[in-house]
Order: C-alpha cells, then sequence, then structure tokens
C-alpha cells in the first residue's frame, strides 16, 4: 500500500474527472468516456520518471533506458458505469496500437520489458518494483471500477504518435483513438 500511495504522490495523481470527449486538456492530459470506459492519462517528465525508479534501486543503465526508450504515461482507466448489472470492460494492451507517422506499432508491456532488464542484468527487486509500477497489461472492470498506473510505448522522448484504444463490453468489441500525443521531450 506504502508504494501505492508514494507512486501516486510522485506522479501527481487525483481522483479521475473525465471530460465528454477525446483530446488534449491540458499539457499532456488526455481525457475521455464513453461506451463504458473511462481513461486519463498523461505523460510523465523525465524527472519524475528518474525519481520514482532511483527510489525504487534503479542504476544508471536502467534509468537511462526508461527515460530514452520508455515514454511513460500515467494512467486511470476504468469502467464508467454505476448501475451494478452493467456489463464489465475488459482491456489487454496487446490489443492497443500507436501509430507513428502511419506507421503501426505495438505499445510496449510488462512482458516487453523482460528481454530488456535480462540485457542489462536488472535485479529482481528492480523487476519487481517495476512490474507493480505498470498498469496491467489485462484487466477486467466491474461498474465503477477502476485502476492506476504506468503505461509505456516505447517511443523515444518527444515522439508524437496516435493512440488505439481497443476495450471490449459485453462482449461487444469497441475502440476509440487519441490523436496527438506526445511522449515528453528531454
Amino acid at each position: 500500500m506504502r508504494i501505492l500511495l508514494t507512486l501516486f504522490a510522485v506522479l501527481g495523481m487525483t481522483a479521475p474527472a473525465l471530460a465528454q470527449e477525446a483530446g488534449l486538456e491540458g499539457p499532456g492530459v488526455y481525457r475521455w468516456k464513453g461506451d463504458g470506459l473511462r481513461i486519463e492519462t498523461q505523460a510523465l517528465v523525465h524527472d519524475q520518471v528518474r525519481g520514482f525508479f532511483t527510489g525504487r534501486g534503479f542504476g544508471d543503465a536502467g534509468l537511462d533506458v526508461l527515460v530514452n526508450e520508455g515514454c511513460f504515461f500515467r494512467s486511470s482507466i476504468g469502467n464508467e458505469a454505476t448501475n451494478p448489472k452493467a456489463p464489465h470492460i475488459t482491456i489487454n494492451q496487446s490489443e492497443w496500437r500507436i501509430f507513428v507517422d502511419g506507421e503501426e506499432r505495438k505499445l510496449r508491456t510488462r512482458a516487453d520489458w523482460l528481454p530488456v532488464w535480462d540485457r542489462l542484468g536488472v535485479d529482481v527487486e528492480q523487476r519487481v518494483a517495476f512490474k507493480w509500477a505498470l498498469f496491467p497489461t489485462t484487466q477486467e472492470f466491474a461498474p465503477n471500477d477502476y485502476n492506476w498506473g504506468m503505461i509505456t510505448y516505447g517511443l523515444a522522448p518527444g515522439t508524437r504518435f496516435d493512440l488505439e484504444l481497443v476495450w471490449h463490453q459485453g462482449g461487444e468489441k469497441r475502440t476509440m483513438r487519441f490523436e496527438g500525443m506526445e511522449c515528453a521531450k528531454q
């Protein structure tokens, strides 16, 4: 619990007050709700990423990779329904796509970081801290349920991209797209 509270404080997270339409809501803040899903996400600046993971024991090599290849966004995602009988929402980030200059790519999920940590010799303690800081790759949300965490896109600082979200609600696949998102610049 202490780690989660620290994460939220370091990243400036608050309870989501989500807007009706997708788009840029402030400096790097994107909010949307519809078709059962609600999301708020914001690019993290490098000092936030470095500070958080320094506190989790990451050395310079790991920190440099996180800052230069991570493209971290703090995120709150959940089910906007309040009726307990409403359908659950399921996300799987492996279904999400990012588009950079028209080229389609996958996000960098928890599993995608494992070979990076193997190459750098990152200790198990840091791997566990990293895993629990990231938003789960897959998750199901009951009505009025949500979660917070970091999402990484595996892009260089300052990269502009579009994000296509995919979720499932009551057996139906749904999508929406944030256009013009941007990784924090160094």
